[in-house]
């Protein structure tokens, strides 16, 4: 018993002596925390202060590149525009990874181009519909909802489902007079 305690006595006065030199290591790491952060602090303010004035400057760049095509859509294809507002326009064509018209990588003249390039892809779905062998009240469902998602694979299959329902319904109807 008397080891044991005797062993006891030495770890305790092995941990209190750890326990100080533990406290003595984490107050000076508080210590250094803090004189960093009062350092830091006046420039992260200054940062932020340019980070604002970065952030307000790409917005104003931004805009404008926007309003710029978007006159220049207006221009290009004055009857498109009330079917196709220029902000479906570019949310279907214009966000394309790497190839956003609003991106400071891409040139304005690129950006123009890939704009006109777009509406001669809505022209072409158009004349396709216009082509297809709907009869004319699914060709202007079809239209009607191509314009409104500009996703022309997506406007077929809804136009379809629909046409296909209608058939059902006229089934329905004929077998219930019969």
């Amino acid at each position: 018993k008397r080891e044991r305690s005797g062993a006891r006595k030495d770890i305790a006065e092995l941990k209190g002596r750890y326990d100080t030199q533990m406290r003595a290591i984490k107050d000076a790491v508080r210590e250094a925390d803090a004189r960093i952060k009062a350092a830091l602090d006046p420039l992260a303010r200054i940062d932020g202060g340019y980070k604002a004035k970065v952030d307000e400057y790409e917005a104003r760049w931004k805009s404008k590149r926007l309003a710029d095509l978007a006159e220049a859509y207006a221009d290009f294809a004055p009857d498109l525009v009330p079917l196709v507002p220029f902000e479906r326009l570019m949310a279907r064509f214009g966000t394309e990874k790497g190839k956003q018209w609003d991106a400071r990588s891409v040139s304005d003249k690129q950006a123009e181009e890939a704009m006109r390039k777009a509406v001669e892809v809505v022209a072409h779905d158009e004349a396709f519909i216009s082509d297809s062998p709907y009869e004319a009240q699914d060709k202007a469902a079809l239209k009607a909802d191509y314009f409104q998602t500009l996703d022309l694979s997506g406007s077929l299959r809804r136009v379809q489902a629909a046409k296909e329902q209608r058939e059902r319904v006229a089934r329905l109807e004929q077998e219930r007079r019969e």
